[in-house]
């Protein structure tokens, strides 16, 4: 061959490799192959970690300590007392979670996790005031991966439902979980003890948590037997495209279903609590007869609900519609089955954050939220750098509870002071920096309207105004966080 048409023919060469090369750079992330042994006690990829020299054995200790202050505004709020109000209103400086666990890998195939925390409950169930703290199970189980993309999970572990109850509570834009989901959706906290099996595709495009439970926490460390089916599934359209500003979207569907025995349970129904703890809508009330008067759970529970996550450069829009249905029965102290009813309605809520530093390119692309419960694990390879969440989080969020209750609906007369509505809406704005993976200050305000509450048509709801009589239907809250997590 002429040395011309040589020359050329390697010109042609080199640019067709470089172009398959550019093109699959924007399909998987570059590798290094360095596949050098870590040392056996070290941090990496924000885990700090301890093996043994056959890499059997990889433990990975956890410490967590939230240290907040918090207080509440707006009418009522320096008149109504602390017995009264079902929480302590005063501004306060507290440690509201310090957690402890250790989470492991053992023969590449079990992974595991177990822990205890230490928690500051402003209010435990809406109708007494406790700012006890509390020593509850944060989480233990074991999982056991079947290869595949199978996994099977036995434990205490947070239930497969929702999209924001199956975040790491410190993962979230807002300091606590919102109104719907703490007070409706998933109360309680989500934790249920039971089994799941879990299922990834290729990249995650598609997964599913499909599991039956037999207990599940109403408040830190205190658990309700029952028996329930849940199921959490999702979808990930554009995952394996990695040059897209939208990998991360997905849709989800979550579904339970179950039933509650009053042999097995005589405890009120979980309070509709603010953030903070002020219980906007209680169990308990006095009846026409000035008897006080038990919402306990009874007979079949069911909900269901789809889920929304939509990434793009440096903004994640994540929104959430659940119908939940829950039946009830009434009790007194002299009869322990005064009605049967029901309680259903809506829960809801769409929270905008975003990351300036990732839009204007500053820093690269942040990672999403993880989930909960998520497994530990030490990547051995020196691979390309792990998105971690790092800067400034701007957040806005708008949620609410649409439901109804009426406690004669299935059994009984009804009692001429019940009022069924349940209107609830909640406004929140966070500002969020994360020095890294490891260190966040957050400060969050929040805004709770009742409309026509302790009067009108949604008298079963209150805030401080109603209390104190000035006729007010808003609570705010206003919180500070510093967030040490390793």
């Amino acid at each position: 061959m002429p040395p011309r048409r040589t020359l050329l023919a390697s010109l042609a060469i080199t640019a067709a490799t470089s172009l398959a090369g550019a093109r699959a750079g924007a399909q998987t992330p570059s590798i290094n192959t360095d596949l050098s042994e870590p040392p056996l006690v070290g941090y990496k990829d924000s885990l700090l970690y301890v093996r043994d020299p056959n890499d059997l054995v990889r433990l990975y200790p956890h410490v967590q300590l939230d240290l907040d202050a918090h207080g509440f505004v707006g009418s009522g709020v320096d008149t109504v007392p602390a017995t009264f109000a079902g929480v302590d209103l005063a501004p306060r400086f507290f440690v509201r979670h310090a957690r402890f666990d250790l989470g492991g890998e053992l023969w590449k195939r079990i992974e595991f996790d177990g822990g205890i925390e230490l928690v500051a409950e402003p209010a435990v169930d809406g109708s007494r005031v406790s700012s006890a703290t509390v020593v509850a199970l944060a989480d233990s189980w074991v999982k056991l991966d079947a290869g595949r993309g199978l996994g099977l999970w036995v434990g205490v572990f947070q239930a497969p439902f929702s999209l924001e109850n199956s975040t790491a509570a410190t993962q979230l834009a807002m300091m606590e979980r919102n109104v719907a989901v703490r007070g409706f959706i998933a109360p309680g906290g989500g934790k249920a003890l039971g089994a799941a099996v879990s299922g990834r595709t290729r990249r995650t495009t598609l997964a599913w948590d499909v599991g039956v439970f037999g207990a599940e926490t109403i408040s830190p460390g205190d658990f309700e037997e029952h028996v329930d089916g849940i199921g959490r599934f999702y979808w990930r359209p554009l995952a394996e495209d990695w040059s897209s500003p939208l990998q991360g979207l997905h849709l989800g569907l979550s579904a339970r279903v179950g039933a509650r025995n009053p042999r097995d349970l005589g405890g009120d129904a979980p309070a509709i609590t603010t953030g903070q703890g002020f219980a906007l809508w209680q169990p308990t009330r006095v009846d026409a007869q000035g008897n006080l008067v038990h919402v306990i759970p009874a007979d079949l529970q069911w909900g269901t609900g789809l889920e929304l996550l939509v990434p793009w450069k440096g903004f994640v829009l994540r929104g959430e519609a659940f119908w939940m249905s829950k039946q009830t029965r009434e009790s007194d102290a002299a009869t322990s089955n005064l009605r049967s009813g029901d309680l259903s309605g809506l829960g809801w809520y769409a929270e905008l954050s975003w990351w300036p530093l990732e839009t204007f390119k500053l820093t690269p692309p942040v990672a999403l939220p993880r989930a909960a419960p998520d497994t530990d694990h030490l990547e051995v390879a020196k691979m390309a750098a792990v998105p971690e969440r790092r800067g400034l989080e701007v957040a806005l969020l708008g949620g609410g509870i649409n439901a109804s209750y009426d406690g004669a609906s299935r059994s009984g007369t009804a009692d001429p002071k019940a009022v069924s509505s349940i209107e609830i809406y909640q406004s929140s704005l966070a500002f969020s920096y994360w020095q890294s993976a490891n260190l966040r200050f957050t400060t969050d305000a929040a805004a709770y309207v009742t409309p026509e509450s302790q009067g009108g048509g949604n008298g079963a709801v209150v805030v401080p105004g109603n209390l104190a009589g000035t006729g007010s239907h808003v609570v705010g809250e206003i919180g500070a966080r510093v967030s040490v997590m390793f």
